[in-house]
Formats: C-alpha cells, sequence, structure tokens
C-alpha cells in the first residue's frame, strides 16, 4: 500500500519538474540578452539587441525566428515529457 501511494506521489511531482524545467529553461533564453548586454558577450541576445539599434530587420526577425522556434520546440518537449512521466496521458484521444 505504501508503494502504491510513494508511486502515485512522484508521478505528481514529476509534473512540477517537468513544468519547472519548462518555465527556467524559457527564462534562461529571455535572460540571454540581458546577460549578453551587460557582460559584452557575443551571442543570439546580444545580436538582435545591437539590430534592433541599427534598425537591421532581417537580423531582427532571424533573432525572434530562432528564439520562437527554440520556445517552440521547448515547449513540445514538455508536452511529451508528461506522457513519459504519466502514460495515462494520451493527445490523441481527446475529443474536441
Amino acid at each position: 500500500m505504501a508503494h502504491r501511494a510513494a508511486r502515485y506521489r512522484l508521478i505528481n511531482l514529476g509534473f512540477c519538474h517537468t513544468d519547472l524545467a519548462y518555465q527556467k529553461l524559457l527564462a534562461f533564453l529571455s535572460g540571454s540578452l540581458l546577460i549578453e548586454t551587460s557582460f559584452s558577450l557575443d551571442g543570439l541576445g546580444r545580436l538582435g539587441f545591437e539590430a534592433a539599434g541599427a534598425r537591421d530587420y532581417p537580423v531582427i526577425f532571424g533573432t525572434l525566428f530562432a528564439f520562437g522556434l527554440v520556445g517552440l520546440l521547448v515547449n513540445i518537449l514538455s508536452d511529451l515529457m508528461y506522457v513519459f512521466v504519466d502514460p495515462r496521458i494520451d493527445f490523441e484521444k481527446r475529443e474536441a
């Protein structure tokens, strides 16, 4: 009985960690602009910041696309981790 209760507690704990990892990664990507600008590091965040100052629109759109793509991929990975943590979740059997 105690084993079964511990198993369900671990499943619920896994949901929290999956969400937390997703949020931390997106916060890391958002903070890259601040860190790269503050410490004069070369990176995608600083490239986008300098492109905005110089009104270099293709570079701005490229950096937005890259950050958006990474955000979408992390979101999909987070959803797939939900299925890994709790196999009872099935995205294909959802009704509209």
